[in-house]
């Protein structure tokens, strides 16, 4: 039997715009007549083909500004590539930052429910990790109180307790853990 492909990319390339003075500058260079190679855009990706599949983990390494961030967060669906083709099969769960999404002015405990609804658990099938992950958080009273009244660090640990109880198809994790 053949392994199907998790996630396939083709030809993949991702291109920012310019800010304004840098189109200004465009405008003006072409004005003079001398060709400007940035008139496009800044390029944080070109033409990557990659296939990863099922079972594979993969670590992405390079200096920064090479497009790491960028490829982790169009297989996250957070930007859509400039071409190429994406193709994924299967539920992506992407973990960019470790803390981003918690409200402030809920508790500890309805954190981990409301995020839970943002991945489509029931909540039935919650209450099991709700209890892991307030174990494991090792929070205390702290729990139930609006998490405007947590430390840093139990704010992180509250946040990485969760992601101990993801069981995704496809897991993407970008300096969360940095």
């Amino acid at each position: 039997m053949i392994p199907r492909f998790e996630i396939e990319l083709e030809s993949l390339r991702k291109v920012y715009p310019r800010k304004t003075s840098e189109q200004l500058a465009s405008v003006a260079m072409a004005a003079l007549g001398r060709p400007n190679p940035s008139a496009e855009g800044k390029a944080a990706l070109e033409s990557l083909t990659l296939s990863i599949r099922q079972g594979e983990r993969v670590g992405i390494i390079g200096p920064n500004g090479a497009g790491k961030s960028t490829l982790l967060q169009m297989l996250a669906g957070v930007t859509e590539p400039t071409a190429g083709r994406l193709n994924i099969s299967g539920k992506v769960t992407a973990v960019l930052t470790l803390g981003v999404g918690l409200r402030e002015d809920l508790t500890g405990r309805e954190n981990i429910y409301l995020d839970g609804e943002t991945q489509g658990k029931e909540r039935e099938s919650m209450n099991a990790d709700v209890e892991a992950i307030v174990e494991f958080a090792d929070l205390g009273k702290f729990i139930d109180l609006p998490l405007r009244t947590y430390s840093t660090g139990m704010k992180t640990r509250l946040a990485f307790a969760m992601i101990t109880q993801l069981n995704p198809e496809i897991l993407i994790i970008d300096e969360a853990l940095s």
